[in-house]
């Protein structure tokens, strides 16, 4: 599979320590308090840029001043809330703790997340190209196919279920 680079426009709200790695009822909250308190002056507009190994979050001003850099194997949970024009991403933090970063996208930010489902896809295959012993014990017990559905399930609809 190719690597691509996708730069998406949107506006970076903040982030807020969260409690659990993933799960919907620990998303949704997250991206409504940051939402709500956040004042919408404060917001920042960004360039998201997504690759198969990391996503950077950078200014949408001249100084272009990067803001996150985290790459795709931190993260642990994404999705879209209660409105469709925000969303979040949980990263797992180097102190083994887990952070929500909080976007906002107009129309909606499901392009945002489908860009990143993609390079989840694609490490994840780069997982199984670089461990082929190890795809093929899961292949006895889940196709390739169903691993895929589960793990973009897990990140897109909230199941606590991991591949």
């Amino acid at each position: 599979m190719a690597e691509p680079s996708d730069d998406l426009l949107c506006t970076y709200l903040g982030c807020v320590y969260v409690d659990k790695p993933g799960g919907m009822e620990v998303l949704r909250p997250a991206i409504e308090k940051v939402s709500t308190t956040v004042p919408q002056d404060k917001w920042i507009s960004v360039i998201v840029n997504i690759s198969p190994a990391s996503f950077t979050i950078s200014s949408n001003n001249e100084s272009k001043e990067q803001l996150l850099d985290c790459r795709i194997r931190y993260l642990s949970f994404l999705g879209v809330g209660q409105d469709p024009a925000f969303c979040g991403i949980i990263i797992h933090c180097a102190d083994n703790s887990f952070k929500c970063h909080v976007f906002h996208c107009l129309p909606s930010c499901v392009q945002l997340c489908k860009n990143i489902e993609v390079a989840c896809k694609l490490r994840y295959q780069k997982c199984l190209d670089a461990h082929p012993q190890a795809a093929k014990q899961v292949e006895t017990t889940k196709s390739y196919g169903a691993q895929i559905k589960s793990l973009v399930g897990s990140f897109w609809f909230g199941n606590k279920q991991l591949v």
